[in-house]
């Protein structure tokens, strides 16, 4: 699937605060999730004088609690949507080929006995479509396995939990999914450096600069609020997710309105084994049940995604009460999954636009709003994006609103350049090895703290901390012993949020790591 030139292996992010007052770029881009590090790679290759600001760690919010899942776009067929469907199996074409090591194949199963896709006759028209389309802008991509209807026995033997009443089939096809959508996010922001973009983490912005009826630079500052720089740009491009609310970026409430309603989204990874092979869309026996995603992930069991109203206030954590809605939800779907609070090892936890305000459906388009077409400065440009699968396109759309530049650099086929020592859920156990490695992570990766390798760099959050992090962490980090293993509370927090804030009954009060 990957394209025929040999794998390229990126170069370490490069920026700080002082690079960022020192020159003129063409684009300051605000955000450091999916949406903002796709718009500093989509600038930097048309040769634009690339600036990226992030007030936390890249990666820390929505984007790391994403379901891992690139989607093709099969749902959108369910409503003839063909120019949505056309556009997601491009961008998962697009994916596969340009990051063959971190994205895989993905074999999905959806039971059918219902109404719409659930329909043996319409799942495979919906089939037919997708291997066209597929064929005809997958590119290398059609690779993938053709869909099939199954029969009912064979369904049953593949999913031996799916009810049979009502039974007619499966539906069977092939998807994409992440392997870390920790490191796809930090590769892709390292391609980025290598074209250019300067990035820095835990750089707060204050306000957008313009004179003139045009944007002429952001106003930063340092996250410890120590140090205030004035970047001078041509641009900007907002892309903080949820910050998009912030009265000093967007001033216009109608503006926030339209960008970002918030909605909770939440996936809960389960330390059980997967009832499947198989992904399976499954749903509840309620008529209103919403459809789950089950994924196998590691031995484990990824459940997503749940969608529930939020206030921006709230946070993006989902309550206990929430997470144990959820769970009695997989429960009906899935009888004889017998799983509680105590199986979660993992809440991937967020906030996406909502359909509309106060409810819980997801919006499903993009808004890429030009502040300078509706009585704002010319060169400011919002995104609020919805599906990762799609933020490289989204991102490209915002850029040519205020950047024409070149035709665009190829981006090369990409390899991570920590490989398997960060892809894999275990831990160094040999000092040496892990101080050399947690050091390329402070030096070219910008982390800065434990947390920072847990959560954001590694995928070692999934499995466990062993005898050499501390003292390891400690040398690398410049703290101390203690400092290290609050750091490794405060990673757990965010990790199972309300598990082990006494919220919980079968986790009230613990705070350790596995």
């Amino acid at each position: 699937m990957a394209r025929d030139a040999a794998p390229h292996q990126p170069g370490p992010l490069r920026g700080c605060l002082d690079d960022l007052g020192s020159c003129e770029f063409d684009v300051v881009v605000i955000g450091g999730g999916i949406y903002g590090v796709c718009t500093a790679l989509e600038a930097a290759r048309r040769g634009a004088k690339t600036a990226l600001v992030e007030s936390d760690d890249f990666g820390g919010a929505t984007s790391w609690s994403s379901h891992r899942i690139v989607h093709g776009g099969l749902r959108y067929l369910q409503s003839l949507d063909l120019p949505r469907f056309t556009q997601s199996v491009r961008e998962r074409r697009w994916f596969l080929e340009t990051m063959p090591t971190l994205i895989e194949p993905l074999e999905c199963l959806m039971p059918l006995s219902g109404p719409g896709l659930k329909r043996p006759i319409a799942f495979r028209a919906a089939l037919a479509i997708n291997a066209i389309g597929s064929r005809l802008v997958g590119g290398k991509t059609s690779a993938l396995a053709d869909g099939r209807v199954l029969s009912r026995r064979a369904t049953l033997a593949a999913a031996p939990f799916v009810p049979e009443r009502g039974l007619l089939g499966g539906g069977l096809w092939w998807d994409a999914r992440m392997i870390s959508s920790e490191r796809v996010l930090i590769v892709l922001l390292r391609a980025a450096c290598e074209m250019g973009a300067v990035v820095s983490a835990r750089v707060r912005a204050l306000r957008v600069l313009a004179e003139g009826g045009r944007v002429r630079g952001l106003s930063v500052e340092s996250a410890d609020g120590s140090r205030r720089v004035d970047i001078a740009a041509r641009a900007v491009i907002n892309c903080a997710g949820s910050g998009v609310l912030d009265e000093a970026l967007v001033p216009e409430q109608a503006d926030r309105t339209k960008l970002f309603a918030p909605a909770r989204a939440f996936n809960l990874l389960l330390d059980v084994p997967p009832p499947t092979r198989s992904a399976i869309a499954v749903g509840g026996p309620a008529r209103d049940a919403p459809t789950l995603f089950l994924v196998p992930m590691d031995g484990m069991l990824a459940a997503g995604t749940w969608h529930e109203p939020a206030e921006p206030t709230q946070g993006a954590m989902p309550t206990s009460a929430s997470i144990d809605r959820f769970l009695e939800e997989i429960r009906a779907a899935v009888p004889g999954l017998d799983v509680s609070a105590g199986d979660i090892r993992c809440v991937w936890s967020g906030l996406l636009p909502a359909h509309s305000p106060g409810k819980g459906e997801p919006s499903d388009r993009p808004v890429v709003l030009d502040h300078g077409r509706s009585g704002g400065s010319a060169g400011h440009v919002t995104v609020s994006g919805v599906k990762y699968t799609t933020a490289r396109l989204v991102a490209e759309q915002a850029v040519r609103r205020v950047f024409a530049g070149d035709r665009p650099a190829p981006v090369p086929v990409l390899q991570d350049p920590l490989g398997d020592l960060v892809l894999s859920t275990a831990m160094p156990s040999d000092r040496a090895v892990l101080i050399r490695l947690l050091e390329r992570l402070r030096d070219e990766e910008q982390a800065v703290s434990p947390e920072d390798v847990l959560l954001r760099r590694t995928r070692w959050y999934l499995g466990e901390v062993t005898d050499a992090f501390v003292p390891a962490a400690s040398q690398v980090f410049g703290l101390g012993a203690s400092s290290v293993e609050r750091s490794l509370d405060d990673a757990a927090v965010l990790r199972l949020g309300p598990l082990i804030s006494g919220q919980a009954g079968t986790r009230e009060g613990e705070c350790r790591w596995a």
